[in-house]
């Protein structure tokens, strides 16, 4: 690849998942060309990713590999891969979601007919064996959908927590690093970061088709879920003044913890219980604390047999919590 060639890195974060990694690179690399890298930034993992990644770049000169010395997160290690990433766009994807046939050549053909400075990319959901689909679109749309840069109110309300999803996202690489960054390290979701904190300059492309197979019920913070979407998520939503209350309230509640409706899914979900009453403390204030006890006291498995029979009564509609409930 000649310098100054290539239109799109697909940047890579990765910690000990080499066998779905395998699995993503194998799907990328059938879709190659002479516009597109791979940028592999993997946080010192411990299984057989190094193995791994010498056998890809050993046979394909677009894919870079980036062995941090250290596990640093899942914000700075995609940091990172964007810094050494070389396309005008940077496809932020997962390291365990193989994408789907013509992907690549459906980005590059929307990067030819105008700019943008952000693209969502459509996906399917699967299960985590990817042999049943929960969800044949992530976003409900028919067509292909255009906004404004200043539109964000509306982008945030049209995908809703889909952006939650850090492989939806196809960036302008300069976009990036006119936002800040490192003040979000930590909060687990970056580019809505550095989506959000100020308006964009180009316009925003939501893609209808699905470019990628989206592994449900394999996220890496499963064990830290409460802390997440009881602190971390409300607090980087409620932070980002390029959104309208009604959009902030679409993505999340600004005190979670205060819904009963909340602390029962995540009573049956087992991201609440005795021990865990320590980390609520931290974040509630005592009405919350006194409901996270009441909610305590219900056995999770009664509780979560009560939701999957509540939600088998529309199953379309609830297949992916469902799919989420059985797998405790």
């Amino acid at each position: 690849m000649n310098v100054g060639q290539c239109k799109l890195s697909v940047c890579i974060a990765t910690y000990n998942r080499a066998p779905y990694l395998r699995e993503s690179l194998n799907a990328l690399v059938d879709q190659l060309s002479n516009e597109v890298e791979i940028i592999v930034a993997d946080g010192a993992s411990t299984d057989a990713t190094p193995q791994l990644m010498d056998h890809f770049c050993s046979r394909y000169s677009q894919i870079k590999y980036l062995r941090l010395s250290e596990k640093g997160g899942v914000d700075r290690d995609y940091d990172l891969a964007v810094e050494a990433a070389s396309g005008e766009y940077c496809w932020l994807l997962s390291d365990d979601d193989p994408i789907t046939k013509n992907a690549i050549a459906k980005i590059l053909t929307s990067l030819q007919t105008s700019s943008y400075s952000l693209i969502i990319l459509n996906s399917t959901v699967m299960d985590l064996d990817l042999c049943n689909v929960l969800s044949d679109l992530s976003i409900p749309i028919d067509d292909d959908v255009e906004l404004d840069g200043e539109q964000m109110s509306e982008l945030a309300i049209r995908c809703g927590n889909y952006l939650t999803f850090i492989g939806c996202v196809v960036i302008r690489r300069e976009l990036w690093f006119e936002r800040e960054r490192e003040k979000y390290y930590g909060f687990e979701f970056i580019h809505f970061a550095v989506i959000f904190q100020q308006n964009l300059p180009l316009k925003i492309l939501l893609k209808a088709d699905p470019f990628m197979l989206t592994r449900y019920g394999n996220a890496q913070w499963t064990q830290r879920g409460l802390e997440i979407w009881a602190r971390k998520w409300p607090q980087l939503v409620w932070g980002m003044d390029t959104l309208s209350t009604r959009a902030k309230s679409c993505l999340s509640a600004v005190e979670p913890l205060k819904s009963m409706r909340f602390l029962l899914v995540q009573r049956a979900k087992g991201n609440i219980n005795f021990r865990r009453l320590t980390s609520i403390r931290s974040v509630a204030g005592t009405t919350a604390l006194f409901r996270s006890l009441l909610v305590c006291l219900i056995p999770e498995l009664l509780l979560r047999r009560m939701l999957i029979w509540y939600m088998n009564r529309d199953s379309k509609r609830y297949a992916v919590s469902l799919y989420e409930l059985r797998l405790k």
